[in-house]
């Protein structure tokens, strides 16, 4: 895999987890500030996934579509697996329930959850994605 690619990928990813760091936990007071910074993260992770398909060639477009493909099933079924295991296990709920209770922003600690399991999922298919490319990059060498 292309050194290039992995870094495209890292600063997607970076940017990704900077949105929902800033969604979440509202760590500028100022509507302001927010806004500038969440629209800086958006612009980059916009700019550096049309750079990416832009100036990929077949190869790279190939292991995309297959980091895609695996990645999204294999994350979606971790995913379920995940809430299914939050269901039956008291611990997993209540840290959740803890890290909503946390969040420094005016919704109620039942929508902070159900984002954080929102985003939660879109970070495992992320993840698991990212691995999926890799792999198959693997075992093309």
């Amino acid at each position: 895999m292309q050194s290039g690619l992995w870094i495209r990928n890292g600063a997607v990813f970076l940017a990704a987890m900077g949105v929902i760091y800033v969604i979440l936990f509202d760590p500028f007071g100022d509507a302001s500030h927010k806004v500038v910074v969440l629209g800086l993260m958006v612009g980059f992770s916009v700019w550096a996934f049309v750079r990416h398909f832009r100036h990929a060639d077949e190869v790279q477009l190939t292991a995309t579509r297959f980091g895609a493909v695996a990645g999204v099933g294999i994350g979606v079924l971790t995913a379920i697996a995940f809430v299914v295991a939050m269901r039956y296990s008291p611990a997993i709920a209540t840290s959740i329930a803890n890290l909503a209770a946390f969040s420094s922003n005016e919704l109620p600690p039942a929508a902070v959850g159900f984002a954080i399991g929102s985003l939660s999922t879109v970070v495992v298919v992320l993840i698991t994605g990212c691995a999926a490319q890799a792999l198959w990059w693997s075992s093309r060498k």
